[in-house]
């Protein structure tokens, strides 16, 4: 018996009567499967599924390479003008007094009297007032901080204004801030440098003096995410040479029964350490004149890399995939901008002719900049841009969209998209 005619059967009604589209396929799925065991129903479901799975992943394949076109394509492409698309007025935007960055995407502007952020409307999303001779401001993925240097204020702050404002112990040298809000501060005390490490709350983590004969001068220091593991960079002079020690220092379990929590320490002959940066939680980087060292660990601290610097090194920028270094050309004018990945190895190395007075990394881009000129790298070694702005900038950054940045000028801000 035919379909059509079992159908009939079923219904008991004439051809114009057949049900609908969608329950005529129900019913003609059960007949197909009434006259199979269990078992072929079973091996028949499998089947159906297998090609269910295989279509789902051919179409998952297509949209991801489809995506990976449209990445490659904005990576690969060399964008050659600038379009103003909006631009607001700031009454001290011209101040010389007043420095500008960038925080979760918006415009810091610091000064003597106080720090602010705002919008690229020109509007404030907050404001914290101070009083500072020399304010420096440092930042890290989530929290920064603005503090006096050479005095003892301290200004810690997230996206939503003031977390806590303190002082320290003694003058501020230098200071860092984590991804926690913990800070890591090198003051001047009367016989030498302390290296202290203050909590959110501006309470005392740790504190150490080193013996500057013993141990030689802090130069550096950083702490880990988890608030464990500070690394300190200590200068020192052996026989004529400047040299570099590096200790570790563990605040949980690993440390305690460690004289002054120190669990490490290695001595580098003929290398100054100036910078000590956690690229990981795990992960260290020394960054010295010559060279530069990667340690990874905490119980056990292991050396992944140990790169050579061929040029003196103009500066430096890092986040946690790539180092990138402007260094000083020797031989001829201009410079070398060489790109490490996270394990020490160069994948990009490239001539920069002009001289940039700005340079700084920011969501896998390189930018580099002076007054109205503009240079963009990606971090893969593509130039998105080289050639100028509309105006002179005093700092400028990616924001969310394709080519979209925010400069901000001797009049105000201005919202730019690079274009072809």
């Amino acid at each position: 018996m035919d379909i059509n005619k079992r159908i009939r059967k079923i219904f008991k009604k004439s051809d114009a009567e057949i049900p609908d589209d969608g329950l005529l396929e129900e019913i003609v799925e059960d007949l197909k499967y009434e006259h199979l065991s269990d078992e072929e129903l079973e091996a028949d479901r499998k089947r159906v599924a297998r090609k269910k799975v295989i279509k789902i992943a051919l179409v998952l394949i297509v949209l991801l390479a489809i995506v990976l076109s449209i990445f490659y394509f904005i990576d690969t492409t060399t964008y050659k003008k600038v379009n103003v698309e909006a631009s607001v007025k700031l009454s001290d935007s011209g101040n010389s007094n007043i420095g500008y960055d960038y925080f979760y995407s918006e415009i810091i502007r610091y000064s003597r009297e106080g720090i602010s952020l705002i919008d690229k409307n020109g509007d404030e999303d907050w404001n914290q007032a101070y009083s500072m001779n020399n304010p420096t401001f440092e930042k890290s993925k989530t929290f920064a901080i603005v503090y006096d240097k050479s005095g003892t204020k301290v200004e810690l702050l997230d996206k939503n204004g003031l977390v806590k404002e303190y002082n320290t112990k003694n003058s501020i040298a230098k200071a860092k801030v984590n991804e926690a809000g913990y800070v890591v501060t090198l003051e001047k005390v009367t016989d030498g440098f302390q290296i202290i490490c203050y909590n959110t709350m501006g309470d005392v983590l740790a504190s150490l003096t080193p013996d500057m004969q013993e141990i030689g001068y802090p130069i550096d220091g950083a702490l880990s995410v988890d608030k464990e593991t500070l690394v300190v960079s200590y200068m020192y002079v052996d026989n004529g040479t400047i040299s570099s020690k590096v200790k570790y220092y563990n605040f949980g379990k690993l440390g305690d029964s460690k004289v002054n929590n120190e669990v490490f320490s290695k001595n580098y002959k003929g290398l100054l350490i100036g910078e000590v940066t956690f690229v990981s939680n795990k992960r260290v980087l020394l960054l010295g004149d010559k060279r530069f060292i990667i340690n990874s660990g905490v119980k056990t601290i292991k050396e992944v890399a140990n790169v050579k610097i061929p040029l003196n090194i103009k500066s430096e920028a890092v986040d946690g995939n790539n180092i990138v270094l402007l260094l000083k050309n020797k031989d001829k004018s201009g410079y070398r901008l060489n790109i490490y990945n996270r394990k020490g190895s160069l994948v990009h190395s490239r001539d920069i002719v002009r001289d940039y007075e700005n340079f700084d990394l920011v969501d896998g881009k390189v930018l580099l900049y002076q007054d109205k000129d503009f240079y963009v790298l990606s971090t893969s070694g593509y130039v998105k841009f080289n050639g100028s702005l509309p105006d002179a900038t005093k700092c400028i950054y990616p924001v969310f969209g394709v080519n979209k940045y925010i400069s901000v000028t001797n009049e105000g801000i201005e919202q730019l998209l690079l274009t072809k």
